[in-house]
């Protein structure tokens, strides 16, 4: 893992972008992330929201599982938030 991040300057939207480079057949991993780099604090939920087909997610730990396929969906961006504690998300249902 690298430094911490400086907390004089909040990350603001960081993005993370997974691909699959093989046209022919589908992927899946799990993901190894750093969390702090990406100015998420390790001990709570955080959101990802994919830019590309809309859909929202809710991870709960560093290693999140992902599946691609060339077909559907060969690639993730992903705008990577989580609000102050004690506040929901600014998308989640009222």
């Amino acid at each position: 893992d690298g430094p911490d991040p400086d907390p004089r300057r909040p990350h603001r939207n960081p993005v993370l972008c997974v691909v699959n480079l093989d046209p022919l057949a589908g992927q899946a991993a799990v993901l190894d992330l750093d969390l702090v780099a990406l100015g998420i604090d390790p001990s709570r939920p955080f959101q990802v929201h994919d830019l590309l087909s809309d859909q929202h997610f809710t991870w709960h730990n560093r290693h999140p599982y992902v599946e691609l396929h060339p077909q559907d969906q060969p690639g993730h961006v992903f705008r990577v938030s989580q609000p102050p504690a004690g506040r929901l998300p600014d998308d989640a249902p009222a």
